[in-house]
């Protein structure tokens, strides 16, 4: 899987730090790690990319994990800083596509369904297409999603309502 070259980074973390690195830190990393990379791709098309978004997740995390008050939270608390990296890189390179279409997921019966949804999320504005991303492909409940992109809980439930009135209509057109 993609996702497994961070464990190397993670190894050099350890390597470059006299102390030793926190198993609960190690054991956090390597539950999330796939849903990391799962998130990441969606936002970024560029492999690289992805593997920039990630390593710099894994740094900052590291170096403020100490910081982190409630360790039950660091899901979230990860996956907040995941995709603000992800952001960064993005205004970086000036990219709008956010998301890549990924066919080596869906049998052949599904692909062309699958193909035409891919699309409809694209043509979503980004605020629509974050909330879609969060809710369905990374099973984040509302208070998740409002912690992430640090919104209002009721602004991420009338982004989903919109969101997915907007993917029926273009769903529907096709």
């Amino acid at each position: 899987m993609h996702y497994i070259y961070n464990l190397n980074l993670i190894e050099m973390i350890k390597n470059n730090h006299k102390e030793d690195l926190d198993s609960e830190f190690l054991f956090s990393m390597s539950n999330i790690q796939k849903k990391l990379y799962n998130t990441a791709k969606y936002i970024l098309i560029n492999e690289s990319d992805v593997s920039d978004a990630i390593s710099n997740t894994i740094m900052r995390a590291y170096e403020n994990y100490h910081k982190l008050r409630s360790k039950d939270k660091f899901n979230s608390w990860i996956m907040k800083i995941m995709i603000n990296e992800s952001y960064k890189i993005l205004k970086n390179n000036k990219k709008n596509n956010l998301f890549v279409s990924q066919y080596d997921l869906v049998s052949n019966h599904y692909e062309d369904n699958y193909i035409d949804l891919i699309s409809a999320i694209n043509s979503l504005e980004f605020k629509f297409k974050s909330v879609i991303v969060l809710f369905y492909y990374d099973d984040m409940d509302i208070n998740t999603i409002s912690y992430v992109l640090n919104l209002p809980k009721g602004t991420v439930k009338s982004r989903l309502y919109r969101a997915k009135k907007k993917l029926k209509e273009i769903m529907e057109l096709d």
